[in-house]
């Protein structure tokens, strides 16, 4: 099963469309009224108390009440968004706002594309620096954006078309492409170190088919001590009456677990029989659900 991204021919499909900058990090909702704030991931995660520079700086947000759309995400020298810098302290991070849904008791869900945006603008204009506005990039055509993206090195394009209404879902206003060889997967198992130490040798993957889970490989690489530690820990507490996914392969010692978590690799490309060549982990997701990792196929040419 594959992933509802879309190539640059899909592209060409939307009626006057604009193209946004595509980031990596984490996808929030950021809801205010009066000097209250929530901030949740699709799935409901409270996103507040792990962000609190981002929690105030949305305070700052002049409007008794408004829900904005956006992303959490961690800036590299080049301001390029990268979902491993979220997880070092140290690492300057934004809400960048990408459209609007509710304002002073209007619901905006309905008003074309255009509109929602400049009301959004002039919200994140006066909120300071860690609130951004996602990045528009200046192209006339699908292509000529897509190689804008390439040339900034950011993750891929999100096409939009100017008078679409909001939808929380896939919606033929709006399609995006991915650039860069990341993908979002369950975690269904892991491999002990081979020590002996209670640790994460490798975590084994999946991606969802349907109702249930298809095997996707293994990764190793990437992970802290610190965290090859808390993953057994936190993997163990599934290994009740798990199974393995189909297609999986006869691991040596493998620990199967219930998928509760999803991981995200960066990796070369997909193998003809729908494993991952040379993965890197990247870190947790705890935007995503295990049902949310289907298989996504970048753009040919993606780095």
């Amino acid at each position: 099963m594959r992933a509802s991204l879309a190539t640059a021919k899909d592209l060409e499909r939307l009626k006057a469309p604009v193209f946004e900058v595509k980031y990596d990090g984490f996808r929030a909702l950021a809801a205010l009224s009066g000097q209250r704030l929530e901030l949740w991931t699709r799935n409901r995660l409270d996103l507040a108390g792990r962000f609190p520079e981002l929690a105030r700086a949305l305070l700052k947000v002049e409007a008794p009440e408004a829900v904005l759309d956006g992303e959490i995400v961690a800036l590299d020298g080049r301001q390029v968004s990268r979902f491993e810098l979220l997880f070092e302290p140290r690492a300057p991070r934004r809400y960048v706002a990408f459209d609007l849904l509710w304002l002073d008791g209007q619901d905006l869900r309905g008003r074309p594309l255009d509109e929602r945006r400049g009301l959004l603008e002039a919200l994140v204009e006066r909120a300071g620096p860690l609130l951004l506005l996602a990045e528009r990039l200046v192209a006339d055509t699908p292509r000529e954006a897509l190689r804008r993206a390439r040339a900034r090195g950011v993750e891929g394009v999100v096409a939009k078309e100017r008078a679409g209404r909001y939808r929380a879902g896939s919606s033929h206003d709006w399609r995006k492409v991915k650039l860069t060889a990341t993908q979002e997967l369950a975690i269904v198992g892991y491999t002990p170190m081979s020590t002996g130490e209670q640790a994460v040798g490798a975590l084994l993957l999946a991606v969802r088919s349907g109702s249930s889970f298809e095997y996707a490989g293994k990764v190793g690489t990437g992970f802290s001590d610190e965290q090859r530690r808390t993953l057994r820990e936190a993997l163990d507490e599934d290994l009740s009456g798990a199974a393995p996914p189909a297609r999986a392969p006869r691991e040596r010692g493998p620990k199967w677990v219930r998928p509760r978590y999803v991981a995200q690799v960066r990796f070369a490309e997909w193998t003809r029989d729908g494993r991952l060549r040379h993965p890197v982990f990247l870190g947790l997701r705890p935007d995503r659900t295990p049902a949310d990792c289907v298989r996504e196929l970048p753009e040919p040419g993606a780095r």
